[in-house]
């Protein structure tokens, strides 16, 4: 049985099979290849310092015992760019991503306003919010 109201996307591995999709009549905007993806993230990793690190924690989180190993790792260059880069690095995988209910003062405020005092008393960054 067909559902109309249902939205699917292909996801493929290669530009090529892509290609191929949509020779066979699937439109571009249903199907993306994954090696496009990959690099589209990487070109914007090299203009934004970090990029690549904040959607990998999006998707992947580190124990503590994964930072010890980075922090502990022995490395051949230990110029002062290379220990600050491992520094922001390790920071870095702290960072999270959490959803939260929020507290009953927000409630009827604006995203912005409730974004503004998060980032202001806490130094938290809200991305997003589902409405229903």
């Amino acid at each position: 049985r067909r559902c109309a109201n249902s939205q699917v996307w292909v996801v493929l591995l290669t530009s090529e099979a892509k290609a191929i999709a949509m020779d066979a009549g699937i439109r571009s905007a249903d199907c993306f290849a994954i090696d496009e993806l990959r690099d589209c993230l990487f070109s914007q990793s090299t203009h934004c310092r970090g990029w690549s690190t904040l959607l990998c924690n999006l998707a992947v989180t580190a124990d503590s015992a994964e930072v010890e190993d980075i922090l502990m790792e022995r490395v051949e260059d230990q110029s002062a760019h290379s220990v600050g880069w491992r520094a922001d690095y390790v920071h870095g995988l702290d960072l999270e991503i959490y959803g939260f209910l929020p507290n009953r003062r927000f409630w009827g405020e604006s995203f912005l306003h409730m974004a503004r005092v998060a980032f202001e008393e806490e130094s938290i960054i809200l991305i997003a919010a589902q409405v229903e």
